[in-house]
């Protein structure tokens, strides 16, 4: 009887430890899902991009390139990344550790970008009124100063 009840004890701890050790060797395995990713954006004639947004599919993490062109990100292994910057066609490319991306400029007619005070919006999403005054309007008219122009 006392050699079935001190295996079971030593059959029990060694169970616990094996648990311990899965569940440890899982957290590495899901660590080393994760990819640093970095890159460079480019236009259709080499020149690099600044202000390009990288952002993860799916997910609201991301980042911006620098006036180099350049970014950096960690991003889980296969994931989507994507890549938009106003004037230039949204491209999607799966992350990988170094990325070399090239953007098109966007030769449809998309929504028309308003710039305020404050920020850019869409056309559609202004709820105030929009004038749009040209240089032919007040070329010949006797103004001091901008504001009396308009």
């Amino acid at each position: 009887m006392k050699k079935q009840r001190i295996c079971k004890r030593h059959l029990r701890g060694m169970l616990r430890g094996m648990f311990v050790l899965i569940c440890t060797l899982s957290l590495f395995v899901a660590q080393a899902q994760s990819i640093n990713v970095s890159g460079q954006v480019k236009d259709e004639t080499g020149r690099p991009l600044e202000g390009v947004s990288v952002l993860i599919k799916g997910k609201t993490t991301g980042t911006q390139s620098n006036a180099d062109g350049k970014f950096s990100l960690t991003a889980d292994n296969g994931s989507i990344l994507v890549f938009t910057s106003v004037g230039f066609a949204k491209a999607e490319l799966p992350a990988s550790d170094d990325m070399q991306v090239t953007l098109k400029v966007s030769t449809g007619v998309g929504d028309e970008v308003i710039v305020v005070g404050y920020g850019t919006q869409r056309k559609v999403n202004n709820t105030g009124s929009v004038s749009s005054v040209g240089s032919k309007l007040i070329e010949n008219r006797p103004v001091t100063n901008p504001s009396n122009a308009l």
